[in-house]
Order: C-alpha cells, then structure tokens, then sequence
C-alpha cells in the first residue's frame, strides 16, 4: 500500500494518488484520523485533493486476504495551523510575533500522533507515530500503541504520551537514529522498544517547565553516564498542533538492554517515590522481580558489600546532581548487573540556591545508600564497566558540568572520590548547558506559546512574553 506524498509541510494544495500492490485490491481511506476497514472508510477511485492540513489513513483489501499494514500520512499547512481556533490570536495576530509564528512550527522537527480513537492512561491505544525532519528528510511512519502517562498530580489538559512498539503493532523496535547530534558525550542507540514524550509540567503547579529534565539528562550524560537521550519537538494531535515536547528515551530494562546489551529479563527496573502522595514502600519493579532492589538495600549498611551491586562513580554523580538541584523524592533506577541511578522529575533543579538534601533521607531511597555508607567510607571498590565518551578520555573529565562546592555532601573520603567531586565542580559548564538548552527552544517558543491550553489568569500576550523574550535574553 503506498500513498503518492511523502508527509510533511505544504504551502499548495495537491492531489495525492495511492495504489496498491494488487491490481485486484480494494483501497479503503479515511481523512478523520480513524483506521480503515474492509467495511469502514471511503474507497479510493480518484487522487484526493488535499489543499489543508489533512491526515490520511489507507489500507487495501483483496478477498480472502489479510488486509494490508494501515499507511497514515500528514500533510501540515502551517498557514491553517496558525489561524486555527485553537491557536490563542492574541499571539498570532501580535505584530511582534506573528510574523515569526511560521518560523517557530518548523524550527524543531514535527512528531504526529493519530489514533482516531480515545487515548488513556491505563491501556495502549493502536496509532500511528510519525516523525517529519525540520530539514525535510523523509523521517518516518510506523504504527505502535500509545497510552498517556504521569501527571497525575497536575491533571493539565497537554498530556504525557508514552510510546510502545511491538510487532503486533507493527515493529518490535523502531529503528532510527532519533538522537543522533545529541548525544552529549555518550553515543545514542538507534533502536527503541518505548519513547516518551513529555509535556514539560511533570508536578508542576504551573505549566512548561521544559529545561530541568534535559539538563539533568545532558549534565549525567556528559559526566560520563548512561542516561536518556533527548531533544524537543513539536506535536501534532490527529492533525491538531499541540505545541513543544521533550522527546525521551525510557529508562527501563529495554533502553538498558539496547546500550549494555544481554537480555532485557536481566535487568530490573524500579520506580520509587516519596513525595506526598507517592507510596508507602517505594521501589515498585516495572520490569523484573525486584529480587536485585531487595538485595542492594539489604547491603547499605556496607560499603564493602555492596561495591559489587552498585556502580558507585555513577552514584556520586547521580546524587550531586540529585543534592544541588534540591530534587524532590522520586526517582527510576536500572540493574542489575549494575545499579545505575537516574534522576527522573528533577523540576526543582533550576531554582538555584545552595544544595540541599531530601526529605526522604533516612528512609528506602537513593540517599539512605550515601548515608549509610559515611561510616564505612575507608573501603575500597571497583567500578564496573560503563560507556566512555567519544572524546576517549573516559568518564573522569575535567571542567565537569556539575557546579557543585561542597564535596562532603555525599560523604566519601577516597582520594580518588574528593577528585572526581572537584574536577565537576565547574558552574561556568553548567551555565552553557543551560544556555544551550534555552538556545534550542529559542525560535520554537512562539508556536508553544499560542497553541498550550490552560494559560491561567495571564492573557495570550503576557504569557508570550514571559516565553518568548525570556529565551532571547539568555542568548546574552
């Protein structure tokens, strides 16, 4: 089954043929973002005029046949999309920022949901995703499952989407180099088992708060460590814009197992959180036996014993990251063979001020494992096997990104651990990883502004202004 267009932007209507493999195949298609059927759909006699945004589904049927494999393709009229209803006039219309409006949707590359059916956060729902390069490249298109995920606490109207291929969607893996030119040190995978996309409210009492998340994953990533690779997009909604998002690996067994290699069953993966309204015994596996978590809290009280179980040069790098941000207590970890630690809503990180410890300290949290262990500082470790950086110099790499002073926060006293601790204690780093990231969502601001539901009390052009002004003022 094959549509005549490749999808993407278009500034002139078209007509777009499609065909199939069989002369004897029946087309169905459908334009309301629904999948085709044998009995469901229009049947496809002539090219179809496609002069707005306009996303088409197509599948062919023969008797006595399996259908073919559903083909979606989005055609996205950036002139329809910025005088959409649902895109806030106020900014739009605005003298200052309208003109930059088509500049700011196809500044980020374009990912495009369409399910045709109601998405929930409980089970998967059958879609198609579909990436559109801002360079123009072909991207891709592939049917998955999608589910929304977290934000239970904010319950914001611009949901969380996490994305699952498996091969009766479709693929097993999409294999893409998604991240390839962000890869902060440690070189990205281009096959993936899941993808999230992250509305950037993650807890949040107010809206948009894109940039802790990538810079805690860049900072982990370019001191050295395995973390989730990421980079922004915008999103499309069954053809509707719905505005930026921070596309991200998942840390789970699979991106484990995808990096490090041997079988996803040999890792587990845990979720805990302390917060208020997290669970009483957190530390929850969603993927393993929790066997491995059971055992590496069982040995805290020794450093000695647990050195085996626990990569402990990424721990230190995990917890000063974890301590200066003054994060709050949740987090996601992966093991074994290795108990690799990574932050996961860090939204408290850019507030500043000196570092500072948790809340949860004392209870079954990565913290506990540091305090624990200032006791027993005097053993000695090994570290285990971990991705080098494409520099070559390896994980301890000076002018670090990290801008923390107070080294004994997390309670070591080898020598080689006050080095580490002073080589990333550069803030001058952690301030262009910082510009950085405002820099890659400085044009992209706009097109998010206009389109993000629920803008509170502020009106269209303040919150503009507070989004839009403040990236160009960190190019200072």
């Amino acid at each position: 089954m094959t549509l005549g267009q490749a999808h993407g932007f278009r500034d002139e209507p078209f007509e777009l043929s499609m065909s199939a493999e069989s002369p004897t195949a029946v087309i169905r298609y459908t334009v309301n973002g629904k999948e085709p059927t044998r009995t469901t759909g229009k049947t496809y006699v002539m090219p179809l005029a496609i002069s707005k945004t306009t996303v088409v589904r197509a599948a062919a049927f023969e008797e006595g046949k399996a259908g073919s494999r559903v083909v979606t393709r989005s055609y996205v009229f950036p002139a329809q999309v910025i005088k959409s209803s649902r895109m806030d006039r106020g900014i739009t219309g605005s003298r200052k920022y309208g003109p930059k409006m088509r500049d700011s949707l196809l500044s980020l590359p374009s990912m495009v949901i369409t399910t045709g059916r109601r998405i929930n956060g409980t089970s998967e729902t059958f879609g198609s995703l579909e990436f559109i390069p801002a360079d123009g490249a072909e991207g891709f298109q592939v049917n998955a499952g999608i589910r929304y995920f977290g934000g239970a606490w904010t319950n914001f109207d611009k949901k969380n989407f996490r994305i699952y291929f498996r091969k009766k969607y479709g693929v097993g893996k999409l294999r893409y180099p998604l991240f390839d030119g962000f890869d902060n040190g440690v070189e990205p995978v281009r096959e993936f088992d899941q993808l999230n996309l992250r509305t950037g409210s993650h807890d949040m009492v107010q809206r948009g708060f894109y940039m802790s998340n990538r810079f805690t994953d860049d900072t982990m990533l370019e001191m050295g460590n395995l973390n989730p690779h990421g980079r922004f997009v915008h999103l499309y909604l069954n053809g509707d814009y719905w505005g930026m998002y921070h596309l991200r690996e998942r840390w789970n067994a699979d991106m484990l197992a995808n990096y490090l290699g041997v079988a996803k069953a040999d890792y587990e993966a845990i979720n805990g959180n302390w917060n208020v309204g997290g669970w009483a015994d957190p530390g929850d596996p969603y993927d393993g036996d929790g066997l491995a978590w059971k055992r590496i809290k069982s040995l805290r009280g020794s450093y000695e014993k647990i050195s085996p179980y626990l990569d402990v040069t990424h721990y230190i790098d995990y917890m000063l990251v974890y301590m200066f941000g003054k994060a709050e207590a949740e987090y996601r970890c992966v093991g074994p063979p290795t108990r690799r630690w990574s932050r996961w809503d860090l939204q408290h990180a850019a507030q500043g001020g000196a570092p500072g410890v948790s809340r949860a300290a004392g209870r079954s949290h990565p913290q506990t494992l540091v305090q624990r262990r200032r006791t027993d500082a005097g053993a000695k470790h090994r570290a285990p096997q971990r991705p080098r950086r494409r520099d070559g110099v390896g994980v301890l790499v000076r002018g670090g990104p990290v801008g923390v002073s107070q080294p004994k926060l997390v309670g070591f006293r080898q020598k080689q651990h006050r080095q580490r601790l002073a080589a990333e204690s550069h803030g001058d780093r952690r301030v262009a990883i910082s510009r950085g990231r405002f820099l890659s969502v400085d044009r992209c601001a706009c097109a998010e502004s206009a389109r993000r539901p629920g803008n509170g009390k502020h009106g269209a052009a303040v919150v503009v202004e507070e989004r839009c002004d403040v990236f160009h003022d960190r190019r200072q």
